[in-house]
């Protein structure tokens, strides 16, 4: 993981942490904790992350807590003791600098940085490297110290610069030489690491400017700077590349704050990874009841959908806590494959408790947040590279479908943004469709190195054989208006229109014979998959039973009356 050629030998690394945290509020300021974890145990994962193995700890203020903390989390670090360090910061990079005996790599253990700044600083050559930033975002300019450039060249360093170009990011790539300036600096009464600075360029060294603009770094100074780093690093532990439209817009949006709370309360990534699993089993419970308490389906799927967000902030207390471990990724994949797997068992039992419902008549397919439905997690399926897994979710998620086309219930899908995939497959799947007009429809798989096979079958039954290949082999997306001309869709509204719409289709349906449209619907998905003979035969049977039923001879009667008829389902 390191970042030299093996022929150069990596730098010591050297973590000032001899100081007091007064500012912070706590005795001392290494053991402050920050999102999950002290400020040195990040500051030590962060080197050991660019490959700096041998890390010195230069320690002050409160050193037997420190040796203690070290000794307890069994840390490879050596530990070295600064008396002096009510002198100034300058003191504890001297004593840092002589234990280290060659180049090092000095860092401030209050200032949390990204892995990417020490790789930078690390490729220079220069006897004397210091890490600055030009545009910086996260730290409190009128605090922090100042340098003037002259190009690459640093040619001054002060917090009072009148006329500067960046400010100091707390690292510093320095050869052992460094060490004998800083003791001439404490000499002449010249205390801080700023001062040993000046005296370098003063007595003719060069200091070489490593720009840090767009990482992040941020120096952790008060109890507002706790909480700003906290909010950034869980935010950027929540970036995912994989994330689908869904996870990006809606799902990351509330996980963050959670994933953010519960870390402050010292949530543990396992701990999380348990709660979500419980979580999930819990709206599957609720799904299920849908049978006896209708309203238990519309709960659960709120509970579902919570259970979404929640299943991503294990992941990103981990992250932001460096506490990513195989185990915990294990715990994740095996929990998260049987959550799944409930959630799915009962959205199948679900539909069929609707199917045996005489009391609802028509069936709305709704998505939530901005997409109606992004498909398959990407995420979970590039995890788990395993063709069973594979294999066992897109059955699962077939036999849901199959069982919307089974209902005996017109199933209406009612499309208020994005139906990519599995998506594109539910609108199809789905007996109508009303979509708005800015919604689009793609079976984007081929772009993502799959073939969506699985939408293939049901979208070739609801378009040309042409038209379904075109999507299937690029991955665009058509807009509403093709999908309304292709026959896609049944019709295309404005979105303030879409609820309206949607419902009036409904009303319209719910209101005729619910066996005569039960026997219309599965006459026509029967047609699909005999000859023409046995479709006949199909036609002449259901033609033959709806004559004989009460909502025939009821719809004869209102024709004969003039008045709506009363459809009753038998």
């Amino acid at each position: 993981m390191g970042v030299m050629p093996p022929e150069f030998e990596s730098p010591v690394g050297v973590i000032l942490a001899a100081g007091t945290g007064s500012r912070l509020g706590v005795g001392s300021k290494a053991l402050a904790r920050l999102a999950g974890i002290t400020l040195l145990e990040r500051a030590v994962s962060t080197l050991r992350a660019v490959g700096i193995e041998e890390i010195l700890v230069v320690v002050g203020h409160e050193k037997e807590r420190l040796h203690e903390f070290v000794r307890e989390r069994g840390f490879c670090v050596q530990l070295v003791e600064n008396d002096d360090f009510g002198l100034g910061n300058g003191s504890s990079a001297l004593v840092g600098a002589r234990a280290a005996g060659r180049r090092f790599l000095l860092a401030m253990v209050d200032h949390v940085v990204d892995p990417e700044a020490l790789r930078r600083l690390l490729r220079s050559e220069a006897a004397f490297a210091l890490a600055v930033d030009s545009r910086p975002r996260l730290c409190d300019v009128d605090e922090a110290t100042k340098v003037r450039l002259q190009g690459p060249r640093v040619v001054a360093v002060k917090r009072e610069l009148d006329v500067w170009e960046a400010v100091d990011a707390g690292l510093a790539l320095c050869d052992a030489e460094v060490a004998d300036v800083a003791e001439r600096s404490l000499a002449a009464g010249e205390q801080s690491w700023n001062a040993v600075k000046r005296r370098w360029l003063g007595e003719g060294g060069e200091i070489e400017a490593v720009d840090l603009e767009g990482l992040f770094w941020i120096d952790v100074d008060t109890p507002a700077d706790r909480r700003r780093a906290e909010r950034t690093l869980v935010s950027q532990a929540a970036r995912k590349p994989l994330d689908g439209p869904v996870s990006r817009l809606v799902n990351r949006r509330l996980s963050r704050p959670i994933s953010l709370l519960l870390l402050r309360a010292g949530v543990s990534p396992g701990a999380a990874t348990v709660a979500t699993f419980l979580f999930a089993l819990a709206a599957a419970a609720v799904l299920t009841l849908g049978v006896v308490w209708p309203a238990a389906l519309v709960l659960g799927g709120i509970l579902v959908q919570l259970a979404s967000i929640l299943d991503g902030v294990d992941g990103e207390i981990a992250r932001a806590s460096l506490r990513s471990s195989p185990f915990g990724g294990f715990l994740d994949s095996v929990l998260d494959r049987a959550a799944d797997a409930a959630l799915l068992a009962a959205l199948q039992s679900a539909v069929h408790d609707l199917a045996r419902d005489e009391s609802v008549r028509v069936v709305v397919i709704a998505g939530a947040g901005k997409a109606f439905c992004a498909g398959h997690d990407l995420k979970e399926i590039h995890e788990h590279a395993d063709p069973r897994f594979a294999k066992q979710a897109f059955e699962r998620c077939q036999a849901i479908m199959t069982g919307l086309t089974q209902l005996p219930q017109p199933v209406i899908a009612r499309v208020h943004g994005p139906a990519f995939a599995a998506g594109c497959q539910l609108v199809a799947q789905c007996d109508l469709a009303v979509a708005v007009t800015d919604a689009r429809f793609a079976t984007s798989g081929v772009n993502y190195g799959i073939f969506c096979s699985t939408p293939g079958v049901p979208l070739a039954r609801n378009i040309s054989r042409k038209r379904a290949l075109e999507m299937l082999l690029t991955g665009e997306p058509i807009d509403a208006a093709t999908a309304l001309a292709w026959g896609l869709v049944n019709r295309v509204v404005p979105a303030a229109e879409l609820e309206k719409t949607t419902r009036a289709l409904a009303a319209r349906i719910a209101a005729g014979p619910p066996g005569a449209l039960g026997l219309a619907k599965a006459l026509l998905n029967r047609s699909a998959t005999v000859d023409l003979a046995t479709s006949r035969g199909f036609e002449a049977y259901a033609q033959a039973q709806s004559v004989t039923t009460d909502d025939h001879a009821e719809g004869v009667r209102a024709f004969l009356e003039k008045r709506a008829p009363r459809f009753r389902g038998v």
